[in-house]
């Protein structure tokens, strides 16, 4: 059963607060250090990110991906296919 349309807007609605939210406060505590440690902070930040998003995150997903593949591999295929077999003389 599919929620009514004005439950897709609540739940936008919360998402948007609480990343809103979260960023405030966040924005506030770094007040607190003072701006060069407030940028080392943000740099380090999205160095972490972005290392994570194109570095870690693709070598994970194919790794993932091999183990499956290796256990989940269906190989009676190649048995009645005649794949590998020698035409008859």
């Amino acid at each position: 059963m599919l929620l009514p349309w004005w439950g897709t807007v609540i739940g936008y609605t919360l998402v948007a607060a609480c990343i809103v939210n979260g960023g405030f406060w966040s924005y506030l505590y770094s007040m607190e250090w003072g701006p060069e440690i407030s940028e080392e902070w943000l740099v380090s930040l999205l160095l972490s990110f972005f290392t994570s998003l194109f570095g870690l995150e693709p070598v994970k997903v194919s790794k993932l991906k091999q183990r499956h593949c290796v256990l989940f591999s269906d190989d009676s295929w190649s048995e009645d296919s005649g794949v590998g077999t020698e035409a008859p003389s």
